[in-house]
């Protein structure tokens, strides 16, 4: 009973402290989650409207930036009878964490969907709208390909989860989605409105539906050519 009051006035307060605008509800909200993160480094910013699901497995470097109106979930979270569950061995760890880097900005209406794992490196950002989802519906049922899925409300969907995980100094543009099991290596550049579903390779620039490589993000040298 007493647990239950305690989250009735615990979510009372998130709802109240989402919207606040200016240096004010920037510092209240900074101050709440920090308290509540699984682990968070300095100077975290989190602008108006955002919304985090299960704070506790949340963890941020410093200067962390959560822009305006982002959805930030994490929390292992049950899944459906028959699932597909994929290892990503990039992935350092636990299920349904989410890791974020140091000097990483998550622009306006992003979102992180951590149940099955996101692990972000340093110096990396986000597109506004840009979509990253570890956990995801199936067109059919991995256990039984023949079954048609049925995606109406309570249906029994399959489900993919996947850790994602993100190199250093990566941008993801603007509206890109990255789907399970993927990697983005270092120094790499997700174009707009694509969508990610197979690793990428460092420093690479990649575009389309599915997001292939176009070209190589920065000039290569001949030393680096070489080794």
């Amino acid at each position: 009973m007493l647990k239950s009051i305690a989250l009735f006035f615990d979510n009372l307060l998130r709802s109240i402290i989402r919207p606040l605008g200016g240096s004010a509800g920037r510092t209240v909200r900074s101050w709440y989650y920090s308290r509540r993160f699984g682990s968070c480094g300095k100077n975290l910013v989190i602008d108006e409207g955002v919304i985090i699901q299960g704070a506790r497995d949340i963890h941020l470097g410093d200067n962390v930036w959560i822009d305006r109106y982002c959805i930030l979930m994490a929390g292992k979270v049950p899944l459906e009878q028959g699932a597909k569950v994929l290892e990503n061995p990039n992935y350092q760890h636990e299920i349904g964490e989410l890791h974020v880097g140091s000097n990483v900005h998550i622009t306006p209406f992003s979102l992180i969907q951590a149940h099955g794992g996101v692990q972000i490196g340093n110096d990396c950002g986000t597109g506004s709208g840009a979509k990253i989802y570890s956990l995801t519906n199936l067109p059919t049922d991995s256990a039984n390909p023949e079954r048609r899925v049925c995606y109406s409300w309570g249906g029994e969907l399959a489900q993919l989860s996947a850790p994602i995980v993100i190199g250093n100094n990566v941008g993801i543009g603007l509206g890109a989605v990255i789907l399970p099991a993927v990697t983005i290596e270092d120094e790499c550049f997700v174009a707009p409105y694509s969508i990610v579903m197979s690793p990428v390779k460092a420093n690479s620039f990649v575009s389309g539906n599915p997001a292939r490589k176009v070209k190589e993000r920065f000039p290569v040298t001949e030393t680096e050519k070489q080794s």
